[in-house]
């Protein structure tokens, strides 16, 4: 783990703290390579710009808000505000729920397929979050639970020296007394396990993606939930137990549940009005037309190759 970068320019140190640099690096690939995405829409510039600058501020609102609300006593009793102008206090799944809600509201006030938006911006939040938590990794927060499992990695200096209340053993680096669970590598890992699934899976229904408009996200949406549903069990963390034992595994299922309910409807098996808007218009197209086509559409793909 390397918290702090130090590099010497002529007589001058600069100390350059790496969770701050990854959070830099995360958001501006997150942001460049969904402006390249969105290109793919045939939408104007100033919409790109107008939806990569709202990212960012309802995803950062968000995810200090939904920390602010499960760590209500430790804010209080520490005397931290709100928004407090420092990177971390921050809860992933404040951020994409309100940015979730933003993008749908922009998209219906400019008339925007949001399906197909959130489709095209999944691959860039996964690879923006996969380098925030290697950045989380190498500051050494997020860490999980003490284990002599040979997946282990040290605990971080400052952490060891809390936990053994001693001095001496924050003198060393990498001490093997005390290791844990690397969960930030875990969520990094799947993050971009999701991106190589969500790739493979674009290019075997390439010829039939205006049937299955934010499936992307669905899959990504349920796998990502279901991976932090089994590495919670890992972390070590502060929350209180109803947080950890109850909000978050109910919220985990509840995206999971949703988004096989999402994809079950748009794939045919059945039909819910909610998640219907970019289906045919055509009254006469069938589940089972859906469901056939669908097959057709992947046999013409395999036959071609």
């Amino acid at each position: 783990m390397l918290p702090q970068i130090s590099l010497s320019l002529g007589n001058a140190q600069i100390h350059i703290h790496t969770y701050d640099l990854f959070i830099i690096i995360s958001m501006v690939s997150g942001l460049v390579m969904a402006g390249i995405q969105l290109k793919n829409m045939n939408i104007r510039i100033k919409t790109v710009y107008l939806i990569c600058l709202l990212i960012p501020i309802s995803f950062l609102i968000g995810a200090r808000v939904l920390n602010y609300v499960i760590n209500y006593k430790k804010y209080t009793e520490s005397g931290i505000p709100l928004f407090i102008m420092k990177s971390g206090y921050f809860s992933l799944y404040g951020g994409i729920g309100a940015s979730f809600a933003a993008l749908i509201f922009v998209s219906k006030k400019i008339k925007l397929d949001y399906l197909q938006l959130f489709d095209y911006l999944t691959v860039p939040f996964l690879l923006s979050f996969s380098l925030m938590k290697m950045g989380c990794f190498l500051n050494g927060c997020c860490y999980g639970k003490i284990t002599k499992s040979v997946l282990s990695v040290p605990l971080p200096l400052k952490q060891q020296s809390d936990v053994d209340a001693s001095a001496l053993i924050s003198t060393i680096f990498g001490s093997p007394e005390i290791r844990v669970y690397p969960t930030q590598v875990m969520e990094a890992s799947a993050a971009l396990l999701i991106i190589i699934l969500v790739l493979a899976g674009k290019y075997f229904f390439k010829n039939n993606s205006h049937n299955i408009k934010g499936a992307r996200f669905a899959v990504s949406a349920a796998l990502l939930s279901l991976f932090r549903l089994i590495i919670l069990q890992y972390r070590s963390t502060s929350y209180s137990f109803i947080v950890l034992n109850i909000f978050y595994p109910l919220l985990y299922m509840a995206i999971i549940i949703i988004s096989l309910a999402f994809l079950c409807s748009r794939f045919g098996f059945f039909n819910l009005n909610f998640f219907s808007h970019s289906y045919k218009d055509d009254s006469t197209y069938t589940h089972k037309d859906r469901i056939i086509e669908v097959w057709h559409n992947i046999k013409r793909s395999n036959t071609s190759k």
